[in-house]
Parts: C-alpha cells; sequence; structure tokens
C-alpha cells in the first residue's frame, strides 16, 4: 500500500514539473516571437490554438465627447480589433481580456462607456463558432453568437505618459488550461 502511495505521489510530482515545463515553454515562446504588426495569436498548453486577433485603426490621444475628462496627466487609447477562430472549438470574444501597458508601465482594463461612444461603444461577449459547426450550443448563453469572425470592434484605455510613448496591448482569452497571455505591440 505504501508503495502504491509512494508512486502516486512521484507521478503527481513528474506531472506537475512536465505541465509547468509546457506553460514556461509558451510564455516563453509568445513573449520573444516576433509577429506581423498588429496580430496576436493564442498559445494553448501544447502550442497554438487557432484563436487570433488583429489590431488596426490605433488614435493614441482619443477625444469623444462621451468619454468623462481624463485626468492627471491621461489620455484615451482607441483601437479596433477582429477576432478569427481557425479552431475546432467555440472561442470567446471578451472585452474583459485585454489591458493596455503604457508607457510608464501602467497597466489599464478596457474602458467602453456606453452604445454611442463611437470607437469605444461597449459590446457583448460573442462565441465564435468554428468553421462549419454553427448549429453547435451556444459556449455562453448570454453571448452573442457569430460566426469564425468577429469584429472590428473598439476597445479603449485610459493611459498615463507620452501619446507617442510605447504601447502593448495584453490580451488574455479563455483558451483553456495554464494559457499564456499575447502581447501585442501596439503602431
Amino acid at each position: 500500500m505504501r508503495r502504491l502511495l509512494a508512486a502516486g505521489v512521484v507521478a503527481a510530482v513528474v506531472i506537475g514539473v512536465i505541465l509547468l515545463a509546457l506553460a514556461y515553454r509558451n510564455q516563453s515562446r509568445s513573449s520573444q516571437q516576433p509577429s506581423e504588426s498588429g496580430v496576436g495569436e493564442a498559445q494553448g498548453l501544447l502550442g497554438q490554438v487557432g484563436f487570433r486577433i488583429k489590431v488596426s485603426h490605433v488614435t493614441r490621444d482619443l477625444s469623444q465627447a462621451a468619454l468623462p475628462a481624463a485626468g492627471g496627466g491621461r489620455h484615451y487609447v482607441g483601437l479596433d480589433v477582429t477576432f478569427y477562430n481557425d479552431s475546432p472549438s467555440q472561442q470567446r470574444a471578451d472585452p474583459g481580456d485585454f489591458q493596455l501597458r503604457d508607457p510608464q508601465g501602467g497597466l489599464h482594463s478596457h474602458v467602453g462607456p456606453g452604445p454611442s461612444s463611437g470607437q469605444c461603444a461597449a459590446w457583448r461577449i460573442a462565441d465564435l463558432h468554428a468553421k462549419g459547426k454553427e448549429s453547435e450550443p451556444p459556449r455562453d448563453q448570454s453571448a452573442d453568437q457569430v460566426g469564425p469572425v468577429f469584429g472590428p470592434v473598439g476597445v479603449c484605455f485610459e493611459a498615463g505618459g507620452d501619446p507617442t510613448g510605447p504601447l502593448v496591448l495584453l490580451w488574455n482569452p479563455d483558451v483553456g488550461f495554464l494559457v499564456s497571455g499575447v502581447q501585442v505591440t501596439l503602431p
């Protein structure tokens, strides 16, 4: 009985080490891998999952009447995101999966004040169905059901620092266990 318990503990430790090594490898690969400007692809435990985004129309010093005044040397950054699902399963487009790293290193969550605020208009979570699987039940009952492409949709952030300084979009999609986030350097 003790040998069986010891073998189980050893197996659990080995599996844990393998999972951590795979997660570290994917995290290192996703942060070092050069990509097409404005494009990011989600990485699962075993590599790319076929879910990607393309960023366009970046406005680094956005002014819109529907936004509250940015204070303390802050400004708004607006951008459009288009989601592409080439994976065999449904994926979720969620504005809450995004953050912006500003030139000062600050992290900022998406702000979407309402449906009539131009590039910063609020949008609902969407299920992107895989090609040929449009009849599958929804992943999220409250989400909009769309095909394999969704967008472009606006995403906006309040940011600090110089509007011309380096900006990085961080995308953390829910695509599986031990997923590394995607970093997209903005033009």
